[in-house]
């Protein structure tokens, strides 16, 4: 203890010698000199209330020299210090607990000197102190002590005021709640302050002229863009928790229509230590500015599935995969057996979920799908309860090009691992479909509906079994910040400095967030009884031109200025819009009002299952031609390529 005293010390005095010394790293002298000080302060109120006892002429019993009598005094005052640990606080972030603290502290070292003083009497019918300047010295001590921690509090303030001046963004905050107090008072302590706090808005017109810390809260009895422009506001943050979604957009809209940053903040609960700020306002990211409200699922269901069970996971390492693994991880399941091929994003994933969920068994497997030995292995030395199929080759172009590797793992891959689950006994086989699968005009969307087709067929094949396996498919479309997602593409794209490239500006997508997506996953592993694709319902399609624009905007830039856009053509299998349904399927209600079932045609397992080998071994034979026949025969509404047509 005492090195580190040492060396901590030896630290702070370095920094005073430095020549880029910054008043800011004042901020954490080592507590032993706070020590010090505070009892050099209360041996200056000692002396000060000597010198005020000698003018009175008292008469008191010298009983001690004042010597000894001082040296008591600061002995009470050191052992009631320690005890209250009044040096332990940051002195510039002093608070009304650390002036209890001194008050408690200084009242006990007093105290104490009146009980000994009044035993010292009560013993010799003499007293070391007199009792009412004992009195007096507690409050000179306790009054200096308060003094020193206000001036060192003022003194920094007005010291980062001074370094910060002119490099702080005008900002208001929208919300008056405790939210709001909570971060106005967090960034004024902020170092290096960014924010320079000119304003709150309220959504209530009753506010008057009521501040908070001496700042005008505003109302809405003129226009926002109106309100910004008054008070030249540079940055705006949103806190207010009653913003509806549809107001926020707008807000947002008109934010960066003006050049106007704008901010988010974590709630209160949320808040980690005094020095949040820094890294959590933060600007808004695009996924809180999907048009619709977020899909919240009661996930009470999935608890009571999932707890104490065995939960096969294939495609783990991936997007999907990792964030349905780790939702899961949540209700306490016996085990999680984590299937991926992907070797250094298993290895990362590993260490995250070790760190984050101590308690959970895991198992990764490296291992492929389509190698049936293995993947039985995996079902025989752990027999999961249910399955959660989330391996895929999912990118449109690249499939295009590799249409066999398509097949081979995403319905080769598929087959088996949904054979192994029928044969082992599985509860529930949960298989993560896309949009992509309905009026596929791409290979990938193709293949994935071929094994919507076997997986459905296989269950209404042995549904009379009992105990047999529920297959379930889900079907969604676009995630924002998954694995190779245009989320992706545009951040890396606005970083380099441009241009975006789209491939058509009418282009629409439907899109969801990571978590989501994964709530759909578990709820339809609790909700299904066996044969239903289960639908979201994700609202209106997107823009991706939109998506664009509004991602340069967040970043403080201008489109088509500071970042261009350049539209390079729909590259082969992609589509102007996706759909969610074909046109030959209707749709039926679930308990929850976001989730439908989609009621497609039913195929004979046997034709499915004969037509299905044929591919396989199409594929395997590299027969190119015969391979996309029978995708053709599988999918009817699947839109071959030109080169397959030319050929018919």
């Amino acid at each position: 203890m005492i090195l580190s005293r040492i060396k901590s010390t030896l630290v702070f005095f370095k920094k005073l010698r430095e020549d880029n010394f910054n008043v800011a790293d004042l901020s954490y002298v080592p507590r032993w000199i706070i020590f010090y000080i505070d009892l050099s302060i209360s041996l200056v109120a000692g002396l000060l209330n000597y010198s005020l006892l000698e003018t009175t002429h008292i008469q008191y019993h010298d009983v001690l020299s004042i010597q000894y009598r001082f040296l008591i005094y600061l002995i009470f005052n050191a052992i009631s210090f320690v005890i209250f640990r009044t040096y332990s606080g940051l002195i510039r972030h002093s608070s009304f607990i650390d002036a209890v603290k001194i008050f408690l502290a200084v009242g006990l070292s007093h105290g104490a000197i009146i009980v000994l003083d009044n035993a010292q009497w009560f013993f010799t019918g003499k007293k070391i102190f007199v009792t009412t300047a004992v009195v007096i010295n507690f409050l000179y001590c306790f009054i200096l002590l308060l003094a020193f921690r206000i001036a060192v509090k003022i003194f920094f303030e007005k010291a980062t005021y001074s370094l910060n001046k002119g490099a702080k963004l005008r900002t208001m905050i929208f919300g008056t709640d405790a939210n709001a107090i909570a971060i106005a008072n967090a960034l004024h302590k902020e170092n290096p302050n960014r924010f320079k706090i000119v304003g709150f808005v309220n959504q209530d017109n009753n506010v008057g002229k009521k501040r908070i810390f001496d700042i005008r809260i505003f109302n809405l009895d003129r226009p926002l863009p109106i309100l910004l422009r008054y008070l030249k506001v540079e940055a705006l943050i949103l806190i207010d928790p009653k913003l509806d979604k549809e107001y926020k957009l707008k807000i947002i809209d008109t934010c960066l229509q003006n050049k106007i940053k704008v901010f988010t903040a974590p709630l209160v609960s949320d808040f980690e230590s005094i020095e949040f700020s820094q890294g959590n306002i933060r600007s808004l990211n695009i996924e809180e500015l999907l048009q619709r409200d977020a899909i919240l699922l009661d996930n009470l269901n999935v608890s009571s599935s999932v707890a104490n069970k065995v939960i096969l996971v294939t495609g783990g390492a991936g997007s999907i995969g990792s964030e349905i693994i780790m939702q899961l991880s949540r209700y306490q399941p016996k085990k999680i057996i984590i299937v991926d091929q992907a070797e250094t994003p298993m290895h990362d994933l590993e260490l995250s979920l070790k760190n984050k969920f101590p308690t959970v068994s895991y198992h990764f497997v490296i291992g492929d799908i389509r190698d049936a030995i293995e993947m039985e292995a995996v079902f025989a030395t752990y027999s999961p309860d249910f399955l959660y199929h989330a391996a895929a080759y999912k990118h449109v172009p690249m499939m295009e090009k590799n249409p066999t590797q398509a097949v081979l793992v995403n319905i080769l891959g598929t087959k088996i691992i949904a054979n192994l689950a029928l044969k082992y006994n599985v509860t529930k086989f949960v298989f993560i479909s896309t949009d992509k699968a309905v009026n596929p005009t791409n290979i990938m969307g193709a293949t994935k509906r071929i094994s919507e087709i076997y997986t459905q067929a296989l269950f209404f094949e042995n549904s009379k079994q009992s105990n047999c396996t529920k297959f379930i498919t889900t079907r969604f479309g676009n995630v924002l910040g998954s694995n190779g997602s245009v989320v992706q593409l545009f951040t890396k794209q606005i970083e380099a400095g441009g241009p975006i490239t789209l491939t058509h500006p009418e282009v629409t997508r439907y899109f969801m967030t990571i978590p989501e997506a994964c709530q759909l996953v578990l709820e339809a592993g609790t909700m299904g009884k066996g044969g239903e694709i289960f639908l979201f319902d994700m609202g209106e399609s997107i823009k991706i031109l939109d998506l664009a624009t509004k991602m340069i905007q967040l970043s403080g830039l201008k489109p088509h200025e500071d970042i261009a856009i350049k539209y390079v053509g729909l590259r082969p299998g992609e589509k102007l819009y996706e759909e969610l349904l074909s046109d030959a399927s209707i749709t039926m209600p679930t308990h929850h009002h976001k989730i439908l079932i989609a009621k497609e045609e039913r195929y004979h397992f046997e034709e499915i299952q004969n037509k299905v080998d044929q591919l396989i071994g199409s594929v395997k034979a590299l027969n190119t031609v015969n391979t996309l026949e029978i995708i053709k025969n599988l999918v009817p509404e699947y839109q071959t390529p030109d080169f397959y047509n030319n050929k018919l």
